[in-house]
């Protein structure tokens, strides 16, 4: 099979961070790259959100994927505190009203 060069330029501070990360993972730039565009293909498409903040409706909740780990962590701490507090909803009437709302 034959090989393509590609080159990117980012800045040495985002180069640096994505290089520690890569070295947590034992993985090169080429390898990490590579895994990337293998990804991109297998999902057709960006395998991430992508999401225009400035259009973004913040009224929305967020995915997982728009979070950092301490987000998600005071989510789950908040949602304890809700059970605890009898402050939930059976899971039939979560699923009744997604039902409505969604018309399914």
């Amino acid at each position: 099979m034959s090989t393509s060069v590609i080159q990117v330029r980012v800045d040495d501070e985002l180069k640096a961070q994505a290089g520690a990360v890569f070295d947590e993972l034992g993985l090169d730039f080429s390898t990490a790259f590579r895994l990337f565009l293998k990804k991109c293909v297998t999902v057709n498409g960006i395998p991430f959100m992508l999401i225009n903040e400035r259009n973004r409706d913040n009224s929305q909740p967020a995915t997982a994927d728009d979070m950092s780990y301490e987000q998600q962590l005071r989510l789950i701490e908040q949602s304890e505190d809700d059970i605890r507090n009898g402050r939930y909803s059976p899971v039939s009437e979560a699923f009744a009203s997604m039902r409505k709302e969604f018309g399914i």
